[in-house]
């Protein structure tokens, strides 16, 4: 594994020993200080036999160890045993029977001091200065290098060798391996300084070449709990080195079968691979080695590394099991496992080519309705939901239901509500919510814990058409449940706080949203870790929470950590770090720092049209997301250019009808309006009014926000009648949709109103007002900062149509509550003034005229300046009460 890292000096006092077992049958580390020292290390070593960074006198030095005087117990040499004569010893040693249960630490302490008492040598260097020229021959230098836990039990780890020999071809008779039991002395506990450890130990590793670490139990491998195994993985990195892992037959069983049972087992895995975690027996070896690491590679990489060994391992056992099956239906069973698999990896190709050649084998073997047949068919579908190839998704979810029986319960959920997916993604938002509503009435849709996936399912399906009031009782009853059952720490729980968090977060409640994500974050985090997607998801959403807080630089802090993680666990170009990057972009943007977050967007959209092609989804939201940033700053060609190739995009993969191409439409009509090609952008927004009402229906909000642009765009198209009709319809379907009392309606009726100022109709315009000031004193309250400014507004329309007493008594109202709340009120305290002084002057009440316009005038100069065109207006007014004598 080549690391590009560069150099780095760091200064230690600490010196370590190897690993050696007391009388007690304790695994002994001894710690000594030395005088500090400066060491230069390099993760990456270069050609040549020493680890880059140390010099030529000590990588003589590290030679002459490692090679030197084998009768001196001190010496670390690479020598190995062959795998074969293990096993003699074993037998020598009274068999298995007589080992069975007994740790490598028992055998040390039992069977090999005993042995090797007298010399005071390792095993290996005990045979290589035999004069027995039989029993000197058989070491040679190692070319495998055993990493494992002492604790384990001694023929586990030789069985997971001797598995990991038969799997890789190897002959057990030359087959040499380097096994601290055998070719360390245990007699020796002479401390060594670290730099030992950073030059004799990591040259051995490099000259061996391959390290080998011993898996058990898979479920949460004990090595990857140790420091000194950590030390070992780091080397393997550091040098190079080939790095294996190695189960024993019965491990590999235990893992293939629950992988068998459920394919996301292979998670569990995951979430143990944090090197990080791992723990010493001396606290002072743990803080040396850890800050080696942290100073080179980083834990990422060791945990990354062996993920990735992980993986491949998997893959090849999968296929050896599909293989080695005794019966055809067995070896389908495996190689439907090892589809799914490429699928939970991202290997969508080869999990589509693997699953279409086993749908016509399991038709022929178990029959075409088969659940394993129909498990096939349900699996090519969530392929194909994966890609983004919905039609063909649903394809294969239909002939899931036509051919089940409805037998298996769970199963025929999975099917219907996978189903309700694909429609919803195609934007047939009716058919999806009749599939949901279907298995709710049929009772397919249970409380119970195999099932409740299905109703979050349902809940996401609302919270996606932002029917919040039909959402949150779903998704609630899903958290409430899963908690109740599993906890509030498991995985599954977290989902569900997640989910839930999301659509407070929607809903703008936002303090209820914190407290969810918040504990989604450190949830994933005790439970996985920092680099894990589960917390780096809970992670992002907790920054976009963030975001709509104004909390801008709390949220670039947790973005800027979500690219570095996976930049470094997943890479420059996977999608997730892809899209970190443009969530940072969007962070930088809020905060006007254009020039930072440009390049981030072009790199995320570049990234995406290379890993994922222009027509994924994942491109085109962030095709968008660039285009909204360059509309805001009034880039308006390159944003069109950009609108444009998502809507031809989107048009084509999913219909002109699709949400998401209607999003699209309404946006490229958005920057045609700006760009003044208004009759391109009225065409635009017709289209997407017309589409929205009949997919969607007149009161649907999306229909709503299509309906308020027409609007806007026939007004000042100067087609009054077009926008009036509009404006109308806006308000009436905001009341039914959301109601009067909504921040949304209110704003609507503002608008109407201001419309109606704007073409004289003040009869018109004072219901508006009339209606949104009431609403608002009832929600938000009669101090409001919005509903004084409704007031405000309904005041002036009063004023202009002759309703002077109207006028006054809300004017007064306003500055009283103005008065009331300071300095925060200012702004509308100015315009009631202005608004008030001049209707005593319209009316002839000079002296109450100049008294209100004297104090607004003062109130604007301090505010806006002298020359500001309000500061001037009011200048005006008083200027013609007391005209200026020249």
């Amino acid at each position: 594994m080549n690391l590009n890292m560069q150099k780095i000096t760091r200064t230690t006092t600490t010196t370590v020993t190897h690993r050696s077992v007391d009388q007690s049958g304790a695994v002994r580390m001894t710690i000594r200080k030395t005088n500090t020292v400066a060491v230069s290390v390099s993760a990456c070593p270069q050609a040549g036999n020493e680890i880059q960074g140390v010099s030529s006198d000590e990588a003589d030095t590290a030679e002459k160890d490692a090679e030197g005087d084998m009768s001196d117990p001190r010496t670390f040499s690479i020598k190995g045993l062959p795998l074969a004569h293990i096993h003699s010893l074993i037998e020598t040693w009274g068999g298995p029977s007589l080992l069975e249960g007994l740790t490598t630490t028992d055998v040390c302490v039992r069977f090999l001091k005993p042995l090797t008492v007298e010399s005071g040598l390792s095993l290996c260097a005990q045979y290589y200065t035999s004069k027995n020229t039989a029993m000197a021959s058989l070491i040679q230098n190692a070319t495998w290098f055993i990493s494992h836990a002492w604790q384990y039990r001694f023929l586990d780890v030789i069985g997971a060798i001797d598995n990991f020999a038969a799997q890789e071809g190897l002959d057990p008779a030359t087959t040499v391996i380097w096994f601290d039991l055998f070719s360390n002395s245990q007699h020796d506990t002479a401390s060594k300084p670290f730099t030992w450890w950073e030059t004799t130990f990591m040259n051995a590793v490099k000259k061996i070449g391959n390290v080998v670490m011993v898996i058990q139990p898979w479920s949460n491998p004990i090595p990857l709990t140790r420091v000194w195994c950590i030390f070992e993985l780091y080397a393997s990195t550091a040098t190079s080195s080939s790095f294996h892992v190695a189960m024993t037959p019965t491990e590999t069983k235990a893992f293939m079968a629950q992988l068998l049972d459920n394919t996301e087992s292979y998670y569990k895995v995951l979430s143990s691979l944090r090197s990080q975690n791992a723990k010493s027996f001396l606290e002072t070896d743990r803080l040396a080695i850890f800050a080696l690491v942290r100073e080179t590679v980083g834990f990422i990489a060791l945990d990354r590394l062996v993920l990735d060994t992980l993986l491949k391992w998997t893959f090849s056992q999968l296929k050896q099991f599909s293989e080695k099956a005794e019966t055809r239906e067995e070896s389908l069973s495996w190689k439907v496992v090892l589809g799914t698999f490429y699928y939970l990896m991202g290997k969508n190709s080869e999990a589509e080519q693997l699953l279409l050649g086993l749908v016509g084998q399991c038709k022929d073997v178990f029959g075409e309705t088969h659940i394993q047949t129909l498990n096939v068919l349900y699996k090519l579908g969530v392929n194909y939901l994966a890609q983004a190839r919905y039609k063909e998704a649903e394809q294969q979810f239909l002939l899931c239901i036509e051919s089940s029986d409805g037998a298996d319960a769970v199963a025929s959920i999975n099917f219907s509500v996978s189903l309700a997916t694909a429609y919803s993604r195609l934007g047939r938002f009716d058919e999806a919510e009749a599939v949901y509503k279907t298995c709710l009435q049929e009772g397919k849709i249970q409380r119970d814990l195999s099932t409740l996936a299905a109703l979050s399912s349902f809940g996401g399906f609302y919270l996606d058409q932002k029917r919040y009031a039909e959402a949150e009782p779903m998704l609630k009853q899903v958290l409430e449940e899963r908690v109740q059952a599993l906890g509030k720490t498991h995985p599954i729980s977290m989902r569900s706080m997640k989910a839930l968090g999301r659509l407070y977060l929607q809903m703008e409640k936002f303090d209820e949203a914190e407290v969810l994500l918040l504990a989604a974050v450190e949830g994933n985090h005790q439970a996985f870790g920092d680099e894990h997607f589960a917390t780096l998801g809970a992670m992002n959403d907790l920054a976009v929470l963030y975001d709509e807080q104004r909390l801008f630089s709390k949220a670039e802090q947790i973005y800027i950590k979500c690219v570095e993680l996976r930049t470094v666990t997943v890479g420059e170009f996977h999608p997730d770090t892809l899209l970190a990057k443009c969530n940072l972009a969007m962070n930088l943007q809020f905060q006007y720092r254009n020039a930072e977050a440009e390049p981030l967007f072009d790199a995320s959209v570049e990234g995406f049209k290379k890993t994922l092609g222009l027509l994924h989804p994942d491109t085109l939201r962030t095709m968008t997301n660039a285009a909204v940033f360059y509309e805001l700053y009034e880039q308006f060609e390159k944003a069109g250019v950009l609108y444009k190739q998502v809507l031809d995009a989107r048009t084509k993969m999913l219909g002109l009808s699709h949400a998401n191409t209607l999003v699209s439409m309404s946006s490229l009509a958005d920057v045609y309006n700006a760009e003044g090609r208004k009759q391109e952008a009225k065409e635009l927004h017709e289209s997407c009014l017309e589409q929205r009402t009949a997919t969607l229906g007149p009161h649907h909000l999306d229909t709503l926000a299509t309906t308020k642009s027409l609007a806007k765009l026939d007004q000042s198209l100067g087609d009054s009648t077009a926008a009036e009709s509009l404006f109308l319809n806006l308000v009436d379907g905001l009341k039914i949709t959301l109601g009067a009392s909504d921040r949304k309606t209110m704003d609507a009726m503002n608008e109407v109103g201001l419309f109606y100022i704007s073409k004289r109709q003040f009869s018109k315009a004072e219901p508006m007002f009339e209606t949104a000031s009431h609403e608002s004193k009832q929600t938000l309250g009669s101090n409001h900062l919005y509903t004084l400014s409704l007031m405000n507004n309904l005041g002036f329309v009063y004023k202009m149509q002759g309703k002077s007493g109207e006028a006054k008594e809300t004017f007064n109202k306003c500055l009283d509550t103005c008065h009331v709340l300071g300095e925060a009120a200012t702004a509308i305290k100015l315009r009631a003034l202005f608004h008030l002084g001049s209707l005593h002057e319209s009316l002839g009440e000079i002296e109450d005229a100049e008294k209100v316009l004297k104090a607004c005038h003062e109130g604007q100069v301090e505010m806006l300046g002298p020359n500001h065109p309000q500061t001037l207006a009011t200048q005006s007014i008083l200027d013609r009460i007391h005209p200026i004598e020249c």
